[in-house]
């Protein structure tokens, strides 16, 4: 291998390297993301519940604090 072709191949492999932390960093974010998604849709489904049984929604409320 020339001095050349190892220089290409090192800056290859130094730009694959910060990509793979890029796509870490975005996997990451995404987890959070579907985390508060997750805790979003469950404090809507609590709000739904208690419009249409608010006491059913005081019952489960109860068995969740204690």
């Amino acid at each position: 291998m020339t001095d050349r072709t190892a220089r290409e191949t090192d800056r290859i492999v130094e730009v694959m390297d910060r990509e793979a932390k890029i796509v870490d960093r975005i996997a990451k974010a995404t987890e959070r993301t579907v985390k508060v998604a997750e805790r979003i849709i469950e404090a809507t489904d609590r709000i739904t519940l208690a419009k249409k049984s608010p006491a059913k929604a005081i019952f489960l409320l109860e068995l969740r604090s204690s």
